[in-house]
């Protein structure tokens, strides 16, 4: 064997394991990014006005964890100690549209986006928020699912009865909601900062993962190397 042809065939062997750890990298699950929370009226987390709390727990639980094409999924479950969900209310960013959200499932009838005002028909909340309105609900533990391009950080929601009870309107919200509230620019995380909850933002996540494009350059970088060993010298 010369020259030649030895370098022709430690080429093919080193291109073909590229190729195998390209194909293994990509196949392998990747670690995707998840946070869980939860808020409750017993601890003051979730502030709760008429018989959602005086008949018991009021709480939100929240799961927003990230899809393998990189979108996210945004998953929260409502509960109180009895009665009905009118609207549920989630903040999200001012440019976020209705088209922003993605497989919509759970225990309402439809929704729609936009400025949601502190009204009569909204009791308790502080003020005027932008964002999703939910209804109607069914059930005292209501589940909201939606996938979207929009990556978490941390806002409000505000929920309410259809109708009052025995101790006036029944509604619920995030402590952290408060008139003129600054809401936390700290990462998202598991658990709440300064009970807020983790919303939809601005920001869109649509950029491969590190790994894959390094995988994709080592593999790039052996064919290179495959072309450039099988053409002979003159």
């Amino acid at each position: 064997m010369n020259q030649y042809q030895a370098d022709r065939v430690r080429a093919l062997r080193i291109a073909a394991l590229l190729s195998v750890a390209l194909v293994a990298g990509l196949l392998l699950p990747s670690a995707q990014a998840s946070y869980m929370g939860v808020l409750v009226s017993t601890d003051l987390g979730l502030l709760a006005t008429g018989n959602w709390l005086y008949a018991g727990e009021t709480k939100i639980e929240w799961n927003v964890f990230q899809n393998p094409d990189n979108s996210w999924h945004y998953s929260y479950l409502f509960s109180h100690p009895e009665g009905q969900t009118s609207h549920f209310i989630l903040e999200t960013s001012l440019n976020f549209s209705s088209g922003d959200v993605l497989n919509p499932e759970g225990h309402f009838g439809g929704f729609d986006v936009g400025w949601q005002p502190a009204n009569p028909g909204s009791p308790f909340m502080p003020e005027a928020v932008y964002g999703i309105r939910f209804e109607p609900m069914t059930g005292v533990a209501t589940a909201i699912n939606f996938d979207t391009w929009r990556v978490p950080v941390w806002g409000d929601f505000y929920a309410k009865d259809g109708a009052p009870g025995g101790h006036g309107h029944a509604t619920a919200r995030n402590a952290g909601f408060t008139l003129n509230d600054w809401d936390p620019t700290v990462p998202a995380q598991n658990g709440s900062v300064e009970n807020h909850i983790l919303v939809p933002d601005t920001d869109v996540s649509t950029v491969p993962e590190p790994s894959v494009m390094i995988l994709l350059g080592v593999g790039l970088a052996g064919a290179g190397l495959y072309r450039r060993l099988r053409k002979p010298t003159r």
